[in-house]
């Protein structure tokens, strides 16, 4: 550009003083006119340089969101932290094999497709190609074995391990004594290719593939976990379109980058915190925050239920296995008045949540009279004594709704002059040395429509919850695995209502409240925390439209 300017100004100098002919003069002239067209050229091509940078720029500038998980300060991806926390990391992370939609259908994510194989009675899962996990390792069909079976092969307690229970051939790992991951070993999971595994069920069970949609069935790297499969030997490493950085949980928060191509309108970057830090502006919160800032948040409610406020009664204390005491506490207990003291919940007779088998049928227990007449039989002893109730929190103390909800079970069972203080373990399972001195056990679960069945393997005698669970029954026993092993749906639907009425009957698990997820985003940041054909019941990152910058 330095050249053309100098070249021009020569030129016009030698226009005005150099003596020449016409026709030298029309050639310098052209010459003038091909140094001006060379300059005006090269303005543009910078100035349209400079609007493409621009433009660049901005449809490159990263988008983030700082989210509150809750107020515990606890990490949020540790085995013992609350359910629907570690969900919010894992989706993000981790990935989903199946996600469900809008209309109930499942929709393939890491995996390429799925379908049922009618002659040969099995479930193929097809895996994507080309998927690899944050250590840039290929994931393959046996990470996919991996990831399914993983939690039957460790001695870790999880609700989880439950869920798959009814895979053909579970048994030979404990046959053989297995705590490491051997493929093949399971006769049910077979491997086919590369890329595509085949599931056996002991039983048909329609519900199988809504089960996968679950991050406790990811695909996940077998090197990254510690020898128990439980825990990571740094932090979550999965396939999903999101990756924590670097060291992982720190100061309350957790790192997340946004790794998939796929994902335009979603974050680039998401900070999960886990403590309410006053100066920080949350474009996305799970608990309700102070007036103040909570007047700019528009709210979310879940269409359904995700979590169910529930007792139980330990084994180890007389008290949780005297019939009678549960049963006062089944009828003590006002619902509605507890549903009155919080907002996203409503009163629930059931195990369970809304399910496709429509089961709902049992009534409202309450009955104060008989209730009065129950605490009464007790022996005095039992009577006079102030007793400990044990409750899970996810942090140093309880706070917001739950804190109100345990207070107002207090009050209400002091009515009737059972007298009671509350203690409380962050510990994932209750351990027994609470168990032994509280009769009665008060968390929360997480739920979903789908889960129509093993959600009562809690109760059994194998259920990972060692105390808080009746002792041996063996017609609650033979409920439960007659409706596993279940031919058709209509014998399966019958089977968990008289299993339903049963637990019922006996009091061993008494139902409060079903929880539906309750969020609050910032609209002027967030356009949506969905796109419209997928269902908002949890705070999942990846799906969270940002609103364009004009």
């Amino acid at each position: 550009m330095h050249t053309d300017i100098i070249g021009l100004t020569f030129a016009i100098l030698n226009l005005l003083t150099i003596q020449m002919t016409p026709m030298n003069k029309f050639k310098l002239f052209m010459c003038i006119m091909v140094h001006v067209q060379g300059l005006y050229n090269m303005l543009r091509n910078a100035i349209l340089l400079c609007i493409a940078l621009f433009t660049i720029n901005s449809a490159f500038t990263q988008t983030k969101i700082n989210v509150l998980l809750h107020d515990s300060e606890g990490n949020p991806y540790d085995k013992n932290a609350p359910r629907g926390a570690r969900i919010a990391i894992e989706v993000a992370v981790l990935g989903q094999l199946l996600t469900i939609n809008n209309n109930n259908n499942i929709v393939p994510e890491l995996l390429e497709r799925t379908f049922y194989d009618f002659k040969e009675k099995e479930y193929v899962l097809i895996l994507k190609k080309n998927i690899y996990f944050h250590n840039n390792r290929l994931a393959k069909a046996q990470d996919l074995e991996f990831s399914l079976l993983r939690l039957l092969y460790t001695k870790e307690k999880a609700y989880e391990k439950d869920a798959l229970k009814n895979i053909y051939g579970l048994e030979e790992i404990e046959k053989q004594g297995l705590t490491k991951f051997k493929s093949g070993v399971v006769p049910g999971v077979k491997i086919v290719d590369d890329y595509t595994i085949r599931i056996k069920l002991i039983a048909p069970d329609p519900d199988f593939l809504y089960m996968l949609s679950d991050t406790s069935f990811s695909l996940v790297p077998i090197e990254e976990f510690k020898d128990n499969y439980v825990e990571w030997k740094t932090f979550p490493i999965g396939a999903g379109p999101y990756a924590i950085e670097a060291p992982g949980f720190d100061q309350g928060i957790v790192k997340l980058k946004k790794v998939s191509t796929s994902l335009g309108k979603a974050p680039d970057i998401v900070h999960f915190y886990t403590k309410n830090e006053p100066h920080i502006d949350y474009e996305v919160s799970t608990i309700k925050l102070p007036e103040e800032k909570q007047k700019i948040y528009k709210t979310i409610t879940a269409e359904l239920p995700t979590r169910i406020f529930s007792l139980t009664f330990t084994n180890v204390n007389p008290l949780g296995n005297s019939l009678d005491f549960r049963r006062f506490v089944q009828k003590a207990l006002n619902k509605e008045k507890l549903n009155s003291k919080v907002l996203g919940y409503s009163p629930t007779f059931e195990n369970y949540p809304y399910t496709f088998w429509g089961i709902h049928k049992l009534k409202n227990p309450y009955d104060p009279e008989g209730a009065k007449k129950l605490f009464q039989s007790l022996p005095k002893e039992i009577r006079e004594k102030e007793w400990q109730i044990s409750v899970y929190s996810g942090g140093k103390e309880i706070k917001g709704n739950n804190k109100l909800l345990i207070e107002e079970i207090q009050g209400q069972l002091s009515e009737y002059g059972f007298k009671t203080h509350y203690i409380t373990y962050y510990k994932q399972f209750l351990p027994k040395e609470i168990a032994e001195k509280a009769p009665l056990d008060i968390s929360f679960f997480q739920v979903d429509q789908y889960d129509s069945l093993y959600k009562f393997a809690r109760l059994l005698n194998s259920g990972s919850d060692e105390f808080a669970k009746p002792l041996y029954d063996q017609k609650l026993e033979d409920l439960y695995n007659k409706a596993l092993s279940s031919e058709s749906k209509e014998e399966k639907s019958k089977t968990i209502d008289e299993l339903s009425e049963y637990v019922h009957e006996q009091a061993y698990w008494v139902p409060l409240l079903e929880r539906k997820s309750v969020i609050y985003y910032n609209p002027q940041t967030i356009e949506g925390l969905a796109q419209k054909e997928e269902q908002t019941n949890e705070f999942f990152a990846p799906r969270v439209v940002m609103r364009s910058k004009e």
